[in-house]
């Protein structure tokens, strides 16, 4: 589980749609479905459930891990992707 599988699993949840997630992180729509199975393989367990419209619905798993997430996700350094110094370093 990575900091970007995390992050895309938590804008799914804001979002309720891949198709949205994608546009908002300027990632392309399979990469986004990539991301989010990688993340359930990881896990044992599916995170969402995806319907025709085009909406997702967490699951009750899911509901546990987006609390999860959320939480770890807030406690990371934030990594810049050009250098790989956290934020820390440029203060």
């Amino acid at each position: 589980m990575n900091l970007a599988e995390i992050e895309t699993f938590l804008t799914i949840v804001n979002t309720k749609s891949i198709t949205k997630t994608a546009d908002l992180l300027f990632l392309s729509q399979p990469t986004v479905s990539h991301r989010l199975t990688t993340l359930e393989n990881e896990l044992g367990f599916s995170l969402v459930i995806r319907n025709k419209g085009h909406k997702v619905e967490l699951t009750p798993k899911g509901i546990l891990n987006q609390r999860n997430s959320s939480t770890r996700h807030c406690n990371q350094p934030h990594s810049s992707v050009h250098t790989g110094k956290t934020t820390k370093e440029y203060r």
